[in-house]
């Protein structure tokens, strides 16, 4: 085994050079696979706190947020916010609760919607 300082390895042939490359990469990858992380087991996190339900006794469809805008907005405007139709806003009024139905109009919590996007 020949031992070569790195400063002398401008002065090797750039042939030398690959060589000492190439067994280098093959010898880190066979110690890597010897020095393998033990398994692992997959675990599923949420991904975000559960939110309590809206309570249309509590809301204030004139409340701000501390941007100035509404925190309630209509259907075109949460699709417009999250950039998807009308109907998957009204899907997910229903499903994920991110507003409710309050007088025949629907009413999207701002802060919900733009937690989901």
């Amino acid at each position: 085994m020949t031992l070569i300082d790195i400063d002398d390895l401008d002065a090797l042939p750039i042939e030398q050079v690959a060589t000492i490359a190439v067994r280098s990469t093959r010898n880190l990858a066979a110690r890597a696979s010897v020095a393998a992380a033990p398994p692992t087991v997959p675990v599923q996190l949420d991904l975000l706190p559960s939110v309590d339900p809206l309570d249309p006794t509590l809301m204030n469809p004139e409340e701000r947020l501390p941007d100035g805008g509404l925190r309630f907005v209509n259907v075109k405007e949460a699709a417009a916010l999250a950039r998807c139709s009308d109907d998957t806003i009204r899907r997910r009024v229903h499903d994920e609760k991110i507003g409710l139905l309050s007088g025949g109009r629907y009413l999207i919590d701002r802060t919900r919607l733009l937690r989901m996007v």
